[in-house]
């Protein structure tokens, strides 16, 4: 181990059989007498000593900045970076560790910065960060340090925080580290002091030497002995040691904290330290994911491209197919080989190695010919004001970032000079901002919206996956592999017609040059990549049998029944085949999942993928390859199908994330806060919900979505540049979030017994309330009640939520409460409030969403998976619950239905009625075709026609993804009518704003061919046919006031630590 800048070196107290090969220190710094100097002492740390690790390596080098409290005000380098850097690779230190101040989190040009994560990462380190109290790690002094972890990326290991298994709630008081009152000069006593002076029986040690501290004796002064004691230095008679060096030590409950994580990266000499929580039992387990199974090595080669082999005659003889569509296929037919021989150079042997984008347009679905050979429109439904407007000012720096971001898309054939005949009428200003963190990194923007082009676009439709959706699907025991199509945008030509009101004014040349591709922002390149890439995905799919199999539901409906679920296979609507499940694919505009049952699998379908991408035209970016393995990142998010498929939030997330919590709580009380600054923070946080138990991320942050935008303070902008304060609500909230955060494993999709069903029912809005409930084995229950006078005044949906929370502590009470674990739980209610506040985890009344909290808690207690479903109270009437709020028991002289044949009917599908499609489409159904749900769902099934679907309500969301993903192809010609019983309906209410809920039907007052056995109401769905319009600006006015502050204080928020994790691409 090497030390620099170590203060008083207690990290050799935490690790006393780590031998120090050397030490570099501050003039004048001194450390406790019975620690011995190592070989080597050397002093003045800002100094590089470039040639040190040569004669000196190390596997761990420490750097103590303990009270470095500047910011660099220039993205300089550290001198210890240079030390590292001018050794060879291999003899670099495995691991350098960096603790500082908490205050460098939010520096610009700070330790963790994109600036310096960035050179770390280039010289072949991970970086990971995490900001920790004394307090929080078992001691009494109140010292904040970040941090900072940087592991050598060829070490093959991955660092591994502790999670912080500690009673987090209990601090250390300094009282037991003080000096007797009897031996504190006299002169340390003082009549100043305030409220906030911290109190020796209750509080921990302030981290100042002559800080005021509150005694039985009176306030006094902290003296130099009680901080070394509350470092965690040993008592000494010979101790000497200078203040300086005391107020730049990190403490030694930091150091022995970090004891779990080298332990576990490399193997090392043993670590002796104190006993901590862990050792005393409790868990020490870490909160970061599993690494990756490790698995082959994926290895894939483009196919010989050259003229004459296979590869080069098949894209011929499909050229020539597809040519003989056309009027004149000769000349279409000859286009194409020229059009082939430019896609050809831009691969080597080794894969993509780009010269000009060139896709090849025949071999994609006939739909999109088209637009692939001639080029796709952007629907200018108004021709946009001829002006040619200069670029924004820049720098010099701006603009050799500027040059080369356009050399770059000429070289490649995107921005090119306009046909002759041709002139560009108007043009895309330039403009460079900035990437935040990243000195010297800029990004370059086409702004199309003050060009005014956007303004004149009819933008075709956009559909993306949802995150929960995606995991909801997966295999337990699954694999994923991920793949980056590069370029994505630009592949796609522009239309001619186009193309003089898409110009660009290159920075340096001034040259008026012409988007030939896609341009990034211009209003209908979204739709256009997105609608092509999905036509992508469903050529891979219906040319390749791995991704089709024999169409099934395998959810809790068939769960009911006898055809039982399979959690394993994934919810909802799946096809099988004698290997296993199908793959799956998901895309998110260039990012496309790939995810099979298992590895063999996934490999063959990757493959297949890659070999069709060089088929069409398409480049990946070989170092963003995820290949198949079992945590992947997609999305923002990783995806964990190591065991039951997992949503786990990335350690770069959870540290921002963690540094947000941190500042906000740490921040005085009455301090005034922008509302655009709290608006990111609760934006962050809001983001990570999905990975949050039970969605429990979202139920804490219901007071903190209040205090951003109260009611009745105004609409738009106008709110956020306003001030307030934290009040207690959101501090609790803040709290809970941190907690999360430094312990969370993510959200597993399903319990490990999915597929036990426990069903119970419960009706409590009268004066009275009941249930029943089936636990697993175990006899039929019933219960009854009857609400206090007091409970008469409260609303339905309150005793309708109470009674829920009464059920679920009725089964905790039971002797079989054991049972429910990780099993399924149903609480059927006739109450839509309550259904709506358990499904969303809020409500913007504060009794109700306390009760849902009580709930959640009682869910996780339970360790069972709480589904609410809403049926009406007829449901409950033939059930027999309803008897049972009013103080009338079940029994068999009652008409009641079947528990299992009821349960099975609140799930069923809807049977066609004709009459009922002639009552909602009358202009279009007699051209419509039924289709039936349970068959694999193809293209061919509802493109260019209009289709009438009446799935089960489970398989509602899933049909609707697959249906929309299939109009945005053709949305003009293309239309579908869904009824769907009125169960579960959060899953696929309001999934798109294309959707159009165009009546409800009710059984029980409508005369239907084939009634259902409950009169459960049924919605009818409509995704109508696409019109192109103008949309109106949905950008708000930045207000007047004082705009500058609040801008400010967003992007301090914004700048909180992010970015810092090990990747692997």
């Amino acid at each position: 181990m090497g030390i620099i800048g170590s203060g008083c070196e207690v990290m050799r107290y935490a690790w006393p059989k780590m031998t120090v090969s050397f030490s570099i220190r501050e003039n004048g710094e001194t450390v406790p007498s019975d620690l011995e100097d190592p070989p080597v002492v050397l002093f003045g740390p800002h100094r590089s000593w470039k040639g040190l690790l040569n004669t000196y390596p190390v596997d761990l080098l420490v750097i103590e900045r303990g009270n470095y409290k500047q910011p660099s005000g220039s993205p300089r380098r550290e001198p210890w970076e240079d030390m590292v850097e001018s050794v060879p690779p291999e003899k670099r230190p495995k691991l350098v560790i960096e603790c500082w101040r908490s205050d460098p989190t939010l520096w610009q040009y700070g330790p963790t910065s994109k600036a310096t994560t960035t050179r770390w990462r280039d010289i072949g380190y991970y970086v990971n960060c995490r900001t920790i109290n004394a307090t929080s790690i078992g001691g009494a002094i109140n010292q904040e340090r970040l941090l900072v972890a940087r592991t050598r990326a060829d070490i093959g290991a991955q660092w591994v925080w502790d999670n912080l298994d500690r009673d987090l709630a209990v601090i250390r008081p300094m009282g037991n580290l003080l000096t007797p009152p009897g031996l504190v000069p006299r002169s340390s006593y003082s009549n100043n002091g305030t409220n906030h002076t911290p109190y020796s029986l209750h509080d921990p040690m302030p981290n100042q030497i002559g800080a005021y501290i509150r005694t039985e004796k009176g306030v006094r002064r902290l003296l130099k002995e009680e901080m070394a004691r509350g470092l965690g230095i040993p008592k000494g008679p010979e101790m000497n040691l200078s203040k300086k060096s005391l107020q730049r030590t990190t403490s030694l409950f930091h150091w022995e904290y970090l004891s779990h994580s080298l332990q576990h990266l490399f193997p090392m000499p043993a670590l002796e330290s104190r006993p901590t929580p862990a050792e005393d039992g409790s868990s020490n387990e870490s909160s970061s994911p599993a690494g990756p199974t490790t698995c082959k090595e994926f290895g894939w080669v483009p196919a010989d491209l050259s003229p004459g082999g296979t590869w080069h005659q098949q894209r011929i003889s499909n050229l020539r197919w597809a040519s003989e569509h056309y009027p004149e296929p000769k000349d279409i037919f000859d286009d194409g080989l020229h059009r082939l021989a430019v896609h050809r150079q831009n691969y080597d042997q080794d894969g993509p190695s780009p010269k000009w984008l060139q896709l090849l347009w025949w071999e994609f679905p006939s739909e999109h010919w088209e637009e692939l050979r001639t080029g796709a429109r952007q629907n200018f439904l108004e021709r946009p004001e001829p002006h040619i407007r200069p670029n924004a000012p820049m720098d010099e720096e701006m603009l050799e970032a500027a040059v080369q971001f356009v050399d770059e898309l000429v070289e490649l054939g995107v921005l090119r000079h306009i046909d002759e005949g041709l002139k560009v009428l108007t043009n895309a200003p330039l403009f460079v901002v900035g990437k935040d963190g990243q000195p010297g990194e800029w990004r370059v923007i086409a702004d199309m919206l003050r060009g005014g082009q956007n303004d004149c676009v009819g933008q075709d439709p956009v559909f993306m996956p949802r995150i929960a959706h995606i995991v909801d699907q997966m295999y337990t025991g699954g694999f994923s592999a991920v793949v980056d199509l590069s370029k994505f945008f630009y592949n796609f030509p522009t239309h001619p017609e186009d193309r003089p009101y898409l110009g660009l004014l290159h920075p340096k040349t001034e040259e008026l040059l012409t988007y030939y591709g896609l341009a990034m922002g211009a209003g209908n390149s979204p739709a256009i990549a997105c609608r092509i890439g999905l036509a992508f995905v469903r050529l891979v799919k219906e040319k390749f049998d791995v991704f089709q199999g024999e169409a099934k539901a395998n959810c809790y409906w068939t769960g009911f029944q006898n055809n039982g679920f399979d959690p394993k296979l994934g919810y909802g609507f799946i096809l099988t085949s004698a290997d296993g499940g199908a793959v799956h694919i998901w895309v998110w505009v260039d990012d496309f999942l790939i995810h099979g049952p298992s590895h063999e699998k996934t490999t063959r379908a990757l493959a297949f993928f890659l070999d069709t991408a060089v088929d069409c035209g398409f480049l990946f970016h070989p170092k963003k390859l995820v290949p198949p393995q079992q945590v992947v990142k997609y999305c923002g998010f990783l995806f964990d199908t190591t065991d039951i498929p997992c949503l786990r939030i990335p350690e770069s997330k959870k540290d921002r994330a963690l540094a947000i919590c941190e500042y906000l709580l740490q921040s005085p009380t009455h301090k005034k806060w922008s509302r655009l600054s709290l608006a990111v923070a609760v934006g962050v946080l809001e983001s990570l919900t999905e990975a949050t138990p039970r969605r429990l991320g979202h139920t804490h942050l219901k007071e903190f979505h209040t205090l951003v935008h109260p009611p009745g303070l105004g609409i738009g902008a106008e709110p956020y540049y306003t001030t307030t304060c934290l009040n207690s609500r959101v501090l609790d909230e803040l709290k809970w979030w941190k907690q999360f955060l430094l312990r969370s494993e993510g959200r597993f999709v399903r319990g490990w017994e999915a597929a036990t069903l426990v069903p119970t029912f419960g009706d409590g809005s009268g004066t009275g309330t009941g249930g029943t409930l089936q636990l697993p084995n175990c006899d039929f229950e019933m219960w009854r009640g009857k609400w206090k006078p007091a409970v008469y005044i409260f609303a339905s949906v309150w005793k309708e939520l109470a009674t829920l929370k009464e059920t679920l502590l009725r089964i905790k009470e039971s002797p079989q409460a054991h049972l429910v674990i990780g099993t399924t739980v149903f609480y059927f209610t006739d109450n839509s409030g309550v259904y709506w506040i358990a499904t969303t985890g809020s409500s913007k009344r504060r009794d109700l969403h306390q009760l849902l909290s009580e709930i959640r808690l009682l869910e996780l207690d339970l360790q069972c998976v709480l589904q609410v479903v809403h049926v009406p109270g007829r449901v409950l009437i033939t059930q027999g619950t309803d008897g049972l709020s009013r103080g009338v028991w079940m029994s068999t002289l009652q008409d009641i239905m079947d528990s299992d044949r009821l349960t099975q009917a609140i799930f069923d599908p809807m049977p066609l009625d004709w009459t009922l499609v002639w009552q909602h489409l009358p202009h279009l159904a007699h051209m419509a075709q039924y289709r039936s749900w349970n068959q694999q769902w193809t293209a061919d099934l509802c493109l260019h026609q209009t289709t009438v679907w009446c799935p089960p309500p489970e398989l509602a969301r899933q049909l609707l993804t697959f249906l929309l993903n299939s109009w945005v192809e053709c949305p003009f010609t293309t239309s579908a009518l869904l009824f769907v019983p009125r169960v579960v309906e959060a899953s696929w209410r309001h999934m798109s704003r294309y959707i159009e809920e165009i009546g409800t039907i009710y059984p029980h007052q409508t005369q239907l061919r084939f009634p259902p056995l409950l009169p459960i109401p049924i919605v009818v769905l409509h995704i109508a046919p696409h019109t192109l319009s103008l949309t109106p600006s949905r950008l708000d006015k930045t207000p007047t006031t004082a705009p500058s502050w609040h801008a400010a204080q967003a992007t301090l928020m914004r700048r909180l630590p992010d970015g810092i994790h090990q990747e692997s691409h």
